[in-house]
């Protein structure tokens, strides 16, 4: 065990894409706080692609990180096999998973090890090459990834304090082959802290991996993301489409979005009530026939219905998404997402000033609150359960759409302010 009394702290900060991408923009209030904490921060991106390279602090390094594996590591493998921490995998797929021992499934488990192997290798040569061996390091995984296990394997060598995030797809099991996501508890038990962005999320965790009381209560907390904005809610919007209801989405065109279900909703709508469909968001190129399939559907939809209106923003940056907000009349966001965490997108409507519609999957209810701030759809609604909503709010009185607005913009200064989560988040990151 190292002694690590007076020494300084050290960062090792795991990304997804910051700051070779815009994608994890919510790191932002984060980093620049963790700045002023840590001596020095080092980040490892997984993003390999992006030409971006965004402004970092000072005393932030970057790198990126590739995962890929080679014979090395498949050699090593040979020793995971009568290792106690596949053991105790085994016996937690079959027991408290209970699925199944697939050969498909113990390939994704040897994979993702393999990975963290050659992540492993990779902290190891930092810690080494920065002489870092005798301070505090900290590892703070923004996802919970092969990564996360790679610090876990070290831990007791460096006597590390590591913590993670869980989002949405390293979290929920369903949405993953097999249903299956490797190494939860052995990771459980190496981390210090695990962070998780929705009420919902943390639960799903401890009933999933059936958590005691003791663990769930000592390692799980709830930190909300949030989104910064440092301007009140404008009362003197521009009307651009006057006398129509105003709707936007804001999303990749993916099967999960279930964008086509809007467009679908919106063929139900009164022919004597105007509506202006707004999407910010474009496809990605992963998702090709759903794409395609719906562009079709939306040109048809402008074709037949002279009543609804589609005007497709593309991938737009997110401070240009939040001067539209602010400066244009919005009467709400509409999200009918399959799976959802407590979205980004909600955030920034909220703090905006205008309401939400969502369908009540994750934790979407941790944001919405029905009938006050927004409305909530079923998790899984129909084409006319939408058009209802749709409805509701365009027969708002003045007085109604003020309230629900208010509520809306109370509800994102309470709960969902990137600088105050934030704060709230590196006092607990730096006190475990």
């Amino acid at each position: 065990m190292i002694n690590q009394a007076n020494s300084k702290k050290y960062l090792i900060l795991f990304t997804l894409h910051y700051p070779y991408h815009y994608m994890d923009s919510f790191i932002d209030p984060e980093i620049e706080k963790l700045a002023k904490e840590f001596e020095h921060i080092y980040i490892f991106s997984h993003n390999s692609k992006s030409d971006i390279l965004r402004a970092i602090p000072s005393n932030c390094t970057a790198k990126r990180l590739d995962k890929s594996f080679g014979i090395v590591e498949k050699i090593k493998l040979a020793k995971l096999l009568f290792s106690s921490i596949w053991q105790n995998e085994k016996k937690a797929i079959k027991e408290t998973y209970q699925l199944p021992m697939r050969i498909s499934l113990i390939k994704t488990a040897f994979s993702y090890y393999a990975s963290a192997l050659k992540i492993k290798s990779l902290i190891e040569n930092l810690i080494k090459e920065q002489g870092l061996s005798k301070s505090e390091i900290h590892v703070y995984s923004f996802f919970l990834t092969e990564s996360t296990l790679a610090a876990a394997l070290l831990k007791e060598k460096y006597n590390l304090k590591i913590a993670t995030r869980l989002h949405g797809y390293d979290l929920y099991f369903e949405r993953e082959n097999n249903n299956y996501l490797p190494f939860r508890p052995y990771i459980v038990a190496q981390l210090s802290q695990l962070f998780f962005i929705s009420k919902n999320g943390l639960s799903y965790f401890k009933e999933k991996l059936q958590l005691s009381q003791n663990v769930a209560e000592n390692k799980l907390s709830l930190n909300y993301l949030g989104t910064t904005q440092f301007k009140l809610p404008n009362k003197n919007k521009i009307d651009l489409y006057p006398d129509h209801l105003i709707i936007v989405s804001n999303s990749w065109v993916l099967p999960l979005k279930r964008l086509h279900l809007l467009a679908n909703a919106l063929r139900l709508t009164p022919t004597n009530k105007k509506i202006v469909w707004i999407h910010f968001g474009d496809a990605i190129g992963i998702e090709k026939e759903y794409c395609d399939s719906f562009f079709e559907n939306i040109e048809d939809l402008k074709a037949t219905f002279n009543h609804v209106q589609f005007v497709l923003k593309g991938a737009t940056d997110r401070d240009d998404i939040l001067d539209f907000y602010h400066q244009n009349r919005i009467d709400a966001l509409v999200n009918v997402s399959a799976t959802e965490g407590v979205p980004i997108s909600m955030m920034e409507a909220f703090s905006a000033g205008f309401t939400v519609i969502g369908t009540n999957v994750g934790g979407v209810s941790e944001i919405i609150e029905d009938g006050a701030n927004g409305y909530l759809l079923p998790p899984n609604p129909t084409a006319q359960e939408v058009v209802d909503k749709l409805l509701l709010l365009m027969n708002l009185t003045a007085a109604q759409k003020l309230s629900f607005e208010e509520a809306a913009y109370t509800t994102w200064q309470k709960k969902f302010d990137a600088m105050k989560n934030s704060d709230i988040f590196v006092k607990n990151l730096l006190n475990f």
